[in-house]
C-alpha cells in the first residue's frame, strides 16, 4: 500500500491520493487505510493491467502510476531556466546517481522518475550486470516454473519508456564526495569515466559469504545468489539428466536459512536429482522465520526425504563431497556428493568496501555498512555540504533499528528514498522511514509454498494455494506494468495445467488406484 502514502510536511496536512480526504493530524506521516480506498486502488490497478494489453502504453502507464505530478520548486525552475539560456540543459540539470540495480536501486530510480517527471532531474542507474534479478524467483528458474524473461528482465527493457533514467552498465571504482563524481568502469570499456551527481543513493546490495578458510570451497562449491549461479546449476543438472551411467545427482545444500531451505525443496522436484542433503550450523532451520512457516518447511523436507543435519559446520570440500563436524567439535564426518551448493550467509557488496572517498568520511558499522539516520540519509564523521543528499538503502544500510536484510525491506525503503531525494532537491521536508512487517512467503518446491501474514493477523497456510498466492504477490511487485503483465500471464497460463497434472498424478498412484 505504499502508493497510498499521504506525504505530510511538518506544518500542513495532505489528502489521500484516492479519496482526497485529509486523515490524521498536523505533522503525521501515515498511510490512508480506508477500506474504500484500498478497494478502489485494487480495481484501478486491475483495470490498468487489462488496459495495458488493449490501449496505447502512455494511457495505461498513467493509470498504473496513479500519482499527481509534483510541482517544480523555484530552485529547479531556476536551474532549468539557466540551463536553457546557456544551451546546456543536460549538463546543468540536477543529477541523481543510483548505485546498484537490485530491488532497492531499481525501484528507487523508477519511483524517483515518477516524482520528477515534470522536472529536469536526470537519473543515472549504475549496475555491473545488464539484467535486474528478481531474487525470490531464482528457485522457479531452476525448476523451470518461471522463464528468464520473468525472473531477470534486462534493464534496457525495463527502462525503455523512462525518458529521465539513463542506465550505465559499469563497475563502481570510487566516489569523490568533494567533487560530486562517481568513478566507474564500463563493462567492455577501456578506462574509467566519471559521473557527476547532485544527490546519490547507495543500493549496492549484498553478496554471498565464501570463507576462504574452508579448503576447496571456492573451487568446488557453487553459490546460489545470481542468475549466473542458477544457469551454472541448471547446466550441471542437465548433465546428470542425460547421463546413462549415473542414477542421479547427490546434492549437498549448505545453509538452513530461507535460501537453503527453498533450494533444497526445489531440487527434490527436479529430474536428475537422486539425493538432497541440507546442512545448517544452527540448532534448527529457518531461525528467523515464523513458527508456522518453519513447521511447514520441516514437514515438507521430511515428506521429500531431504536429509537435514543441524548443528554442523563444513570443514573442507573436494570434487567428491565434503567433510563436516558438529558444532560441539566432534570428529569429522564424510558426505559423498556430486554437487555442493553454498547459501550460508551474505555480506555487504565488496564494491562498497573498496570505496574510499575523499574529504569527509561516511560513518560505517562494524560490518562495513553505511550508517544512516531514520530518513535513510548517510551519517558523516564531521560536516559535509552534501550531508542531506546522500542516501543508502538495502543490505548496505545500517539503520537505527535493526531490520532483516530482505527484498521486502529494500522494496519499502525505495519509496522513502525516492521521496527524500526528490525532497532534498526541491527543498521539501523529508520523511522518516517506517518499516511495516508484511509477513513471509516461502517456496517449498514445485506448486508448494508457505505464507505467514503480517503480525497480528491469523494468516498461516501452505501447499499449492500458498504457492499460487506467492507468485501472484510477486507478479504484482514486478518493477513495471509490462513486467507485471508478463509475470501475471505466465501464472494464469500455467496454473490450470499444473492443477490438472496434480490430479492425474494423484489418480495414477498405485495406492489410489486400488
Amino acid at each position: 500500500r505504499s502508493h497510498l502514502v499521504s506525504w505530510r510536511c511538518e506544518s500542513s496536512r495532505s489528502p489521500c491520493l484516492v479519496c482526497c480526504r485529509v486523515r490524521g493530524g498536523v505533522g503525521e506521516r501515515v498511510l490512508c487505510t480506508g477500506r474504500a480506498c484500498e478497494a478502489m486502488e485494487f480495481f484501478r490497478r486491475a483495470a490498468a493491467l487489462t488496459l495495458l494489453a488493449l490501449a496505447p502504453p502512455p494511457r495505461a502507464l498513467a493509470l498504473v502510476r496513479g500519482v499527481r505530478p509534483p510541482v517544480r520548486s523555484p530552485v529547479v525552475q531556476a536551474a532549468a531556466a539557466a540551463a536553457a539560456a546557456g544551451g546546456g540543459e543536460a549538463a546543468s540539470s540536477p543529477r541523481v546517481v543510483v548505485l546498484g540495480g537490485g530491488f532497492g536501486g531499481l525501484y528507487t530510480a523508477l519511483r524517483l522518475a515518477q516524482l520528477a517527471e515534470t522536472t529536469d532531474v536526470r537519473i543515472t542507474l549504475v549496475d555491473s550486470r545488464d539484467k535486474f534479478t528478481f531474487l525470490p524467483l531464482l528457485y522457479e528458474l531452476v525448476t523451470e516454473e518461471a522463464t528468464l524473461e520473468e525472473v531477470a528482465p534486462s534493464f534496457e527493457d525495463l527502462l525503455r519508456d523512462q525518458d529521465n533514467i539513463d542506465f550505465v552498465q559499469a563497475t563502481v571504482k570510487d566516489v569523490s564526495f568533494q567533487d560530486q563524481r562517481v568513478a566507474v568502469e564500463r563493462v567492455g570499456g577501456d578506462g574509467e569515466e566519471h559521473l557527476r551527481f547532485d544527490s546519490a543513493v547507495f543500493a549496492l546490495g549484498a553478496e554471498p559469504v565464501l570463507p576462504t578458510s574452508i579448503p576447496g570451497l571456492l573451487e568446488h562449491a557453487i553459490p546460489f545468489y545470481t542468475v549466473e549461479d542458477a544457469h551454472r546449476l541448471a547446466t550441471e543438472l542437465r548433465g546428470f539428466r542425460t547421463s546413462t551411467t549415473s542414477p542421479g545427482a547427490r546434492v549437498a545444500v549448505v545453509g538452513g536459512g530461507p535460501g537453503g531451505v527453498e533450494l533444497a525443496c526445489s531440487l527434490k522436484d527436479v529430474a536428475g536429482i537422486h539425493e538432497v542433503n541440507l546442512l545448517h550450523s544452527g540448532p534448527s532451520i529457518l531461525p528467523s522465520s515464523s513458527a508456522a512457516n518453519r513447521q511447514a518447511a520441516v514437514d515438507t523436507l521430511a515428506k521429500k526425504n531431504v536429509n537435514v543435519q543441524c548443528g554442523t559446520t563444513v570443514t573442507s570440500i573436494d570434487e567428491a563431497g565434503l567433510d563436516f563436524q558438529s558444532v560441539e567439535g566432534a570428529s569429522n564426518s564424510r558426505l559423498d556428493c556430486d554437487l555442493v551448493l553454498w547459501t550460508a550467509g551474505s555480506k555487504p557488496n565488496s564494491v562498497l568496501m573498496n570505496i574510499v572517498g575523499d574529504g569527509a568520511v561516511p560513518e560505517r558499522d562494524l560490518s562495513g555498512r553505511l550508517v544512516v539516520d531514520d530518513t535513510l540519509m548517510v551519517r558523516w564523521e564531521g560536516e559535509h555540504p552534501l550531508a542531506d543528499k546522500i542516501f543508502a538503502i538495502g543490505d548496505i544500510a545500517s539503520t537505527p533499528t535493526a531490520l532483516p536484510k530482505t527484498a521486502q525491506v529494500a522494496f519499502q525503503q525505495s519509496e522513502y528514498a525516492a521521496w527524500n531525494v526528490w525532497a532534498s532537491l526541491q527543498g521539501e521536508n523529508q520523511l522518516r522511514f517506517r518499516y511495516t512487517e508484511l509477513g513471509e512467503m516461502l517456496s517449498l518446491g514445485v506448486s508448494s509454498g508457505a505464507i505467514t501474514g503480517p503480525s497480528g493477523l491469523p494468516i498461516n497456510f501452505s501447499g499449492p494455494a500458498a504457492a499460487l498466492a506467492r507468485r501472484l504477490v510477486y507478479a504484482a511487485r514486478m518493477p513495471t506494468p509490462a513486467q507485471r503483465l508478463v509475470a501475471g500471464s505466465r501464472i494464469f497460463r500455467d496454473a490450470p495445467i499444473r492443477a490438472l497434472s496434480r490430479l492425474f498424478d494423484a489418480a495414477s498412484r498405485p495406492d489410489k488406484a486400488k
